[in-house]
């Protein structure tokens, strides 16, 4: 045991420091490696088109070019449409400015009327609020001069240096996406069949098995996830539209690319138009219509679509995502929050198929991480009966009630027994334990008991319409036993 703990702490202080080493090495490899993982995620969009097509008679390189072609086409014409939304926007934003200020203006002396009508209502009539305290300047001439420091306007050739260069950057990185996805798709299996060589060491099953399920789940998940905001960004186009808001394509555009922001993407592109939309309107309707759509299309496809296409079965929980969304953001920006998702869908998968990293799979899964006996058992021991109750009642919404004894009630009782027995819980932990169980014991046996009396009262009266008899008769099928009474 003097050994075992201080190798035990050596092993965690060698992962801390590899997990440090291996952000490090993501932060500062960042100009490479965001190219990259572009490239890896539009190839696993763009495969199944590819496939497609190739079964189609094609062969490898047509579809590939057909593929590519098609979809950066594409790409470039939504950036094209949604750059001359944002010129034909920008010479009247000074105007939807000086609006947006009055209103505001307007809105701000309405809440301060009120508040000081409040102030004024609530002070003593014997204190006066404009005293000066002993601090007080009482010469408003002694007051001292501001500063302000102008910095030298850049020159012509620093502006158009600075313009192209960020050009030249932006175009650069678009091209080596394009080619890595091209040379991606046309050598995909070779390059899997090498990646599994590499990270596999020989274990071709079990890197195989994680492959294809990070493939499936992100390959999936991209698709739909396409499909839905392309959903929600021609609905908020339209939308916007008839309402009334300037540019509503760039509008629709934005929020259908900001909703791979998980949960908050959706609000992040809603904050321009409605402000937008308070700009232009000299009442409110506009902005509550804003506010109603953006709200109702979220709803709609968060709670109903995305359940319908893809159940959500990413397999990463909630709290996981949005933690991750943090993570990537500051340590890519902007694009490292829209690759969030999948790149800690990859994570996780990396965590269930290797074991020195099934931390991960604990961290990022959606699955419970304990059987339902210890589940129930462990709210037990921490003395949350309300919380037990509440499981056991899921439980047995989704399974027979001999199947919960035989597989949660038994079990759990029987940890409780043997750490009572090893003295890892005290006496009076143990009756608590055991009372809880009995009482939950005895309400599921009391619940079971008027199903069966409500099912028996439901027989009776079939028998009562089909043949009617006296009460000696139906009296007479109360007291048969259920069998009894289905055979007639």
């Amino acid at each position: 045991m003097a050994i075992s703990e201080p190798l035990a702490k050596l092993s965690w202080m060698l992962t801390l420091a590899s997990i440090a080493i291996v952000i490090g090495g993501l932060y500062l490899a960042k100009g490479i490696l965001l190219p990259l993982t572009l490239a890896v995620l539009l190839s696993f969009l763009l495969s199944p088109l590819c496939d497609r097509l190739e079964r189609w008679r094609l062969g490898r390189i047509p579809a590939v070019l057909i593929t590519a072609m098609l979809a950066f086409t594409l790409l470039g014409v939504v950036s094209w449409m949604a750059v001359v939304q944002m010129s034909n926007l920008a010479p009247k934003m000074p105007e939807y400015q000086d609006n947006l200020q009055a209103k505001l203006r307007s809105t701000n002396d309405y809440v301060g009327s009120i508040l000081s009508k409040i102030t004024r209502t609530a002070e003593p009539k014997g204190l006066n609020l404009s005293a000066l305290g002993p601090g007080e300047p009482q010469d408003r001439g002694d007051k001292p001069y501001s500063v302000r420091v102008i910095s030298t306007p850049p020159s012509p050739v620093q502006v158009i240096t600075g313009m192209f260069g960020t050009l030249l950057e932006v175009l650069g990185s678009t091209g080596v996406v394009i080619v890595l996805v091209v040379f991606f798709l046309v050598r995909r299996e070779d390059l899997r069949d090498r990646f599994i060589r590499l990270v596999g060491k020989g274990d071709v099953t079990v890197t195989t098995q994680a492959i294809e399920d990070a493939a499936t789940r992100v390959s999936r998940y991209l698709s739909m996830q396409l499909l839905l905001n392309i959903t929600f960004g021609v609905a908020v186009g339209i939308g916007l539209y008839l309402i009334g808001v300037p540019s509503a394509i760039l509008w629709g555009i934005l929020g259908a690319t900001l909703r791979f922001i998980p949960y908050i993407g959706a609000w992040i592109a809603a904050a321009t138009p409605i402000a937008l939309s308070m700009a232009i309107s000299t009442g409110w309707s506009a902005p509550i219509l804003t506010v109603t759509l953006f709200a109702s299309l979220d709803l709609l496809i968060g709670n109903v679509m995305e359940p319908w296409l893809y159940g959500k079965n990413t397999g990463v929980s909630p709290v996981a995502v949005l933690v991750a969304a943090v993570f990537w953001t500051w340590l890519w920006g902007a694009v490292g929050l829209l690759l969030a998702t999948p790149l800690t869908v990859c994570l996780m998968v990396l965590g269930k198929y290797v074991p020195q990293l099934s931390f991960l799979d604990i961290l990022l899964g959606n699955d419970e991480v304990f059987e339902p006996a210890k589940r129930v058992y462990q709210r037990l021991l921490a003395g949350d009966q309300e919380e037990s109750t509440e499981l056991i009642d899921g439980y047995c919404e989704k399974m027979p009630l001999a199947e919960v004894y035989d597989t949660v009630l038994i079990p759990a009782l029987a940890m409780t027994e043997t750490h009572w027995q090893r003295g890892e819980i005290n006496d009076e932990r143990h009756k608590l334990i055991f009372q809880s169980l009995k009482d939950t014991v005895e309400e599921l046996g009391e619940r079971e008991k008027g199903i069966h009396a409500k099912e028996a009262a439901a027989e009776v009266n079939r028998w009562r319409c089909q043949f009617p008899c006296c009460d000696q008769c139906v009296n007479a099928l109360h007291s048969l036993p259920a069998g009894a009474r289905r055979g007639g």
